[in-house]
């Protein structure tokens, strides 16, 4: 039987129940329980390696300042290049947008609506705006208005040389279809001092042309076949070119088709072998041909050499194209 005794202030110790624990401090104590035995290691830091034996930056600093002064002078010179040229252009652009003004006023130029009293009050108006504008601030309106006449008269200067471009290049090209239609007159003055009439009709008399020279006639060309054929059957068409003194073979041609004068492709002559005339196609001599003997002749009786018959000689008389036959009196007279 257990005896009983007394508890020392019962009321005083809170009932065990639950309570929010810290981990970061459990962790702690467990990595300290760890870690009890080991040594601690000495941290390293981390640091960039020397690179000054490999690379030099003073190199490339001094290409660096450089490249930018030269960056630097580019705008300057491109901004000065812009200013020489607005000042190039400032005098005749004024002049120009001057012009432009006082025409659109006077209405020469753009549309035609709108009266002169419109557009001298829309000018007045634009005039005391302006007016108001340096009253309030005078720097900056004159600074503006000094910079916007600036830009205008560069603007009026480059669209006068635009304007003038178009109108030479018009000129041109109605320079150009006046001189197809019609020829060029020669100013008269300038004729009258360069060539005179008494020269110009010297001249004219001179280089008028001469009088054609009259071509070989059927019978010349008889004449020479005849010459040049000798031993061979025929003439080659140089050889004729050559005696006649033509220009070529293709005048040859065509003074024989003239003619009448058949061609062949080829003929043996004594030149050589070509194409030519054949003997066959000879036409006959005059000499040889002759008025025929009039009247019947009785047999040994010799014609009478009177007007009424040839004289004597050979009497060629022709049969077809390929049969010729010559009478020559000579032989006659030896036979007799």
């Amino acid at each position: 039987m257990s005896a009983l005794h007394a508890v020392p202030n019962p009321g005083d110790d809170e009932p065990p129940g639950e309570e929010l624990v810290d981990d970061e401090d459990q962790e702690h104590d467990l990595a300290d329980d760890e870690d009890a035995g080991e040594e601690s290691l000495p941290g390293r830091a981390f640091t960039m390696p020397d690179l000054r034996p490999y690379l030099d930056p003073r190199g490339a600093a001094g290409e660096m300042a450089q490249l930018g002064i030269d960056v630097s002078r580019r705008p300057a010179r491109a901004a000065g290049r812009g200013l020489a040229n607005l000042l190039r252009r400032f005098p005749n652009g004024s002049g120009v947008l001057l012009q432009l003004l006082v025409s659109w006023l006077t209405g020469t130029r753009g549309k035609s609506g709108g009266s002169l009293v419109y557009r001298l009050g829309g000018a007045a108006a634009v005039g005391y705006c302006l007016c108001r504008a340096v009253a309030l601030w005078p720097l900056r309106a004159l600074l503006g208005l000094a910079v916007a006449w600036i830009l205008g008269a560069a603007l009026a200067d480059r669209w006068d040389a635009a304007e003038a471009e178009r109108r030479r290049r018009r000129g041109k090209g109605k320079g150009k279809a006046k001189g197809k239609g019609k020829p060029k007159r020669p100013d008269p003055e300038v004729a009258d001092e360069e060539t005179p009439a008494d020269d110009v009709d010297e001249e004219e008399e001179e280089e008028a042309p001469e009088e054609a020279v009259p071509g070989p006639t059927p019978e010349d060309i008889t004449k020479a076949l005849h010459a040049l054929v000798g031993s061979g059957s025929g003439v080659l068409f140089t050889t004729l070119r050559d005696h006649l003194e033509l220009p070529s073979t293709k005048a040859v041609k065509a003074l024989l088709k003239e003619v009448g004068i058949p061609s062949r492709p080829g003929v043996r002559a004594v030149a050589g072998n070509g194409p030519g005339i054949h003997r066959r196609d000879f036409p006959v001599l005059a000499s040889l041909g002759g008025v025929p003997l009039g009247g019947d002749v009785v047999a040994d009786e010799q014609p009478t050499a009177n007007a009424n018959n040839a004289a004597r000689g050979l009497r060629v008389e022709r049969y077809g194209e390929s049969c010729v036959i010559v009478h020559n009196p000579e032989r006659i007279d030896r036979r007799n």
